[in-house]
């Protein structure tokens, strides 16, 4: 029996220790559970607001592009209608800030004919020079002006306008105060329902990717023929510019 007895000693120790160290940590957790369920109640909310706006600038997108029989022609020729209408929108009070270049290109341009075999092949008829540009307009009833002229002065491109804010940021930080208001007040209605208050903020951002607000782009896209340009304005209409911000935030909830 002492041999049994001896065997069992440090087996029985062992379990008692285990046992006595799970039943601290299971206490431990429980205690914490408890604290973090009792000392936290919480609630989220999402606030958003909208508003409108009459647009303060646009973007217009005009260009210009030839064909010719070699790259260095075609290169030559897009160029010198180019420097021809911007010289003409910086008498318009157009500055070099607002005006950026888009794309600037040569390339072989292709035909297709029928080989005497039947088949199709590409002949080359010669080469595409392209030159596109973006023109920032500070005043928005001159838009349609701007566009006119500069078909009229050499561009042959025309495709369209966005009329914007020239400031979103300062929209879109007003529309975010807005939001987090309307999140607290809905906040407030659900914790006085249930007795309670809001207390401490744990966390505040903006939902869905951040307030945005959307341009209102022109309808019209198309190539225009500058000899072709009437003295009227093109007929541009600015529209509205609609933005918009969600805010989402956490509160802790505490006893009134």
């Amino acid at each position: 029996m002492k041999g049994i007895s001896m065997k069992l000693k440090p087996f029985s120790i062992a379990a008692l220790a285990f046992a006595s160290w799970a039943a601290i940590a299971t206490g431990a957790l429980a205690q914490q559970m408890t604290l973090t369920k009792d000392s936290l109640p919480q609630i989220t909310t999402t606030g958003t607001a909208r508003a409108t706006d009459k647009p303060d600038q646009a973007t217009i997108y005009l260009g210009i592009r030839v064909e010719k029989p070699t790259a260095k022609e075609a290169a030559d020729e897009a160029s010198k209608a180019s420097k021809t209408f911007l010289s003409d929108l910086r008498s318009q009070g157009v500055t070099d800030a607002d005006i950026k270049t888009q794309q600037s290109q040569v390339a072989p341009i292709f035909d297709q004919e029928r080989a005497p075999n039947g088949n199709m092949i590409r002949k080359q008829r010669g080469f595409m020079a392209m030159q596109t540009f973006s023109v920032r307009v500070r005043d928005v009833a001159k838009a349609g002006d701007v566009a006119r002229r500069a078909l009229q002065n050499g561009a042959n491109i025309f495709n369209g306008v966005n009329f914007e804010l020239a400031n979103p940021k300062a929209r879109r930080i007003a529309l975010g105060a807005e939001a987090a208001k309307a999140a607290r007040t809905e906040a407030e209605a659900y914790a006085n329902a249930m007795g309670l208050k809001l207390g401490r903020i744990m966390m505040m951002q903006p939902a869905d990717g951040g307030p945005h607000y959307a341009a209102a782009p022109a309808a019209m896209r198309m190539k225009a023929d500058a000899g072709g340009a009437e003295e009227t304005p093109i007929p541009l209409e600015p529209g509205e510019v609609e933005s918009e911000a969600a805010m989402s935030v956490t509160w802790e909830l505490v006893a009134n």
